[in-house]
């Protein structure tokens, strides 16, 4: 039981990160005129999902 409870509240976060986190960092780039930097941030996920935490960060 407490496997399920772990396993549910971990997946909201990967879910998160997943779909949102690619769009953000494409919509940053996006913001400052990258256009090909955008679509590799959306269409690579770990590239986009990297990149949006340095945003949140602030190293970019």
């Amino acid at each position: 039981m407490l496997k399920d409870i772990i396993s549910g509240l971990l997946s909201l976060p990967l879910s998160i990160l997943w779909i949102i986190a690619p769009m953000y960092a494409a919509y940053c780039d996006f913001q400052k005129g990258n256009f090909f930097l955008a679509l590799f941030d959306y269409a690579f996920f770990p590239l986009g999902a990297i990149r949006s935490i340095l945003f949140l960060l602030g190293v970019i």
